[in-house]
């Protein structure tokens, strides 16, 4: 659970880019105005947005969540007298995920799709992975933090990806990361001759599928010792690689309302024909036509 650091929540869209701006400023210059990072040199690669309507939720993958593995599972192997550990669990259930899902889905993807591109789309259609999804565009984050919950308030993150991967000159690793091939190897390969990494990193995703594409889809890649992003300590540092702006959640409502008048809405998030008709009916809702 994420507890609160000098958060002040903002009420509308232009609050909201005034805390985006100082956030900016603040990790691009020293207070004596110099500067200190070149976040804007190359800006659509480096800061990574995601947005949670619930303001408590950890920055935790899926498979790292407490019901993911329930306790009857835990129960099971004990009954059974078998030490297995929760890490262990969590990957046996994990690669059998993986395997229904590649063999259900076959003729929905195109066949070339490899196991890394699979993964990909599993984690953006809803399945549970070691992935966070995060996006270039700033308003796409803060479409999902006001989304739903309007009792609660939500939460913008803001990651200098860049900095988390230690590689400032560089840019972000690719989809030929081995540390990734590794890790999806032991996942779709039940490869046990491989081991995961020791920390968690950033993953620029090709965008093959249209959902990824209209979201400007990134991901981080979570590992069992760095399974939470979240951390109270990098919050509000300059020179740490994340940031949040907090969203009232009274103000929700109104902060969608902006939203809409700019066109982001479900169909500009997902692209498809269902959410092209709820973006209609939202648009049409209670309106006398003549």
């Amino acid at each position: 659970m994420i507890k609160d650091y000098k958060m002040k929540s903002v009420k509308s869209l232009e609050e909201f880019q005034k805390k985006f701006a100082e956030i900016c400023q603040k990790w691009t210059h020293n207070k004596d105005g110099t500067e200190v990072t070149k976040i804007f040199d190359r800006p659509e690669f480096r800061l990574w947005f995601r947005g949670q309507a619930d303001k408590t939720y950890g920055l935790k993958p899926g498979v790292f969540r407490n019901d993911f593995i329930h306790e009857s599972d835990k129960n099971k192997s004990i009954s059974l007298n078998q030490s297995i550990s929760l890490n262990k669990l969590i990957l046996l259930k994990e690669r059998h995920l993986f395997k229904e899902f590649k063999r259900r889905s076959a003729g929905l993807i195109p066949s070339n799709i490899d196991d890394i591109d699979l993964y990909f789309l599993q984690q953006h259609y809803g399945m549970p992975t070691r992935l966070l999804d995060w996006s270039s565009n700033l308003l796409v984050a803060l479409f999902f933090a006001v989304q739903k919950y309007d009792e609660k308030d939500g939460l913008v993150f803001i990651l200098d990806s860049y900095k988390l991967s230690n590689n400032e000159n560089y840019g972000n690793p690719s989809k030929n990361n081995p540390d990734l091939k590794d890790s999806i190897k032991i996942i779709a390969e039940w490869d046990d001759k491989f081991e995961f990494p020791k920390y968690t990193f950033p993953v620029s995703a090709h965008y093959f599928d249209s959902r990824m594409l209209f979201q400007r889809a990134g991901f981080t890649f979570h590992v069992e010792q760095c399974n939470d992003l979240q951390c109270n300590d990098l919050l509000g540092h300059k020179n740490k690689p994340i940031n949040q702006i907090c969203i009232e959640g009274q103000s929700k409502k109104i902060i969608r309302n902006e939203l809409q008048l700019m066109g982001i809405d479900e169909f500009f998030i997902y692209g498809d024909l269902e959410n092209l008709s709820k973006s209609l009916k939202s648009l049409f809702a209670g309106k006398t036509l003549t």
